[in-house]
This record gives structure tokens, sequence and C-alpha cells, in this order.
């Protein structure tokens, strides 16, 4: 009898942002550097999202009902019966990590951007930042599953250190954080 042996492969999704999510005043800002190198971006969701390592979302569970015995000798449990919504309360967040590009762009795109969403989104009549994508991609990079996360608010972007008591080559990442109102799913058929 064989046994199956899966792939430890969790490299197969992509990340992408909606239209809009990058304000015109910064895209104008930032479009001369990044065209810098026409062969690999054109935009700055090109820079961005390349330099996307990794997104994390939230753990979803429910707990138990529980009956006790009265005349049998063990307790009974039941699924709750709370809806997916309840479950979800005050854990709807994601968090995308980046790694840094050689020149800083992609942090300083993403930071202005929050920047103006957070100074400005009241008086543009901007509630919410555009959807986020979660494609998951199977082994030839066809999108299998698309999450889309809706009414999107930056949370949070990770602090910016510089030394120059480090001058050795790293990898360095920062995380930005995102709450989302809801999400949709689509399978394959309707990508």
């Amino acid at each position: 009898m064989g046994h199956l042996i899966l792939n430890s492969n969790y490299s197969r999704f992509q990340v992408s942002f909606e239209k809009g999510f990058f304000p015109d005043s910064v895209r104008t800002k930032y479009r001369r550097l990044i065209n810098r190198t026409p062969d690999i971006f054109q935009e700055i969701e090109d820079l961005v999202e390349f330099s996307i390592q990794g997104i994390t979302i939230p753990e979803l569970g429910a707990g138990v009902a529980e009956q006790s015995a009265s005349q049998a000798s063990w307790a009974r449990t039941f699924k709750q019966g709370k809806d997916l919504q309840e479950l979800e309360d005050g854990n709807r967040t994601l968090s995308i990590t980046f790694k840094y590009t050689d020149d800083f762009l992609n942090y300083f795109c993403l930071r202005e951007s929050l920047v103006e969403f957070w100074r400005y989104g009241d008086t543009k009549n901007v509630t919410y930042l555009p959807s986020i994508y979660l494609n998951i991609l199977d082994r030839n990079g066809y999108i299998v599953l698309q999450y889309r996360f809706n009414n999107i608010i930056a949370t949070n972007i990770d602090a910016f250190e510089l030394s120059y008591t480090s001058n050795v080559a790293e990898f360095k990442n920062f995380d930005v954080q995102f709450a989302y109102q809801y999400y949709t799913i689509l399978d394959y058929r309707m990508v």
C-alpha cells in the first residue's frame, strides 16, 4: 500500500490590492522612481505586491455548549448556536508581511498611502480602503480559491528603523495590519 506524501510548499498564494488602493497623489509622486525598472514594475501595485512575503488571517473556532449529566454519568456536548458573524467578532484582522526593497520604496509607498487615508479619508468621503484579495493557487499557478476582504481599514504599519551600527546585509521585513468588515470566498469557477 502506497503512502501519500504531501508537499509542504506554502508559497502558492498571491495577494493583490484592488484598483484605487494607492491614492493618485502617491502614485504620481513615486511613478518616476518605480519606472526606473520598467521591465519589472509598471505601477505601485507591482512593486508592493512583489515584496509580499506572507499573510496571516485569524483563526476561526467555536466552543461547544455542554449539557450537564442528569441521569447519565456523562455530560453531552453540542455545537454552539452562534452564527459565523458572532464567531468572528473582534477577530477580523489581516496581517501582511513585506520584505523591504533595496531602496525601501515599498515601505514609503504604503506608509504615505495609509497616512493619506487616515488624514484625509473623511474629507474625501472615503470610509474604507478598496478590497484586498488573497488568491490560493494550485501547483500550476492557477487560482483555485479567492478570498476578497471587504471594507478594509488600515490599523498599523511597523516602525522604520535604520542604524549605522549594523552594516551586515540582512533580510528585513515589516508588517501592515488591516481590519476588515467581511469577506467573500469565490471558487475557481467564479474568478
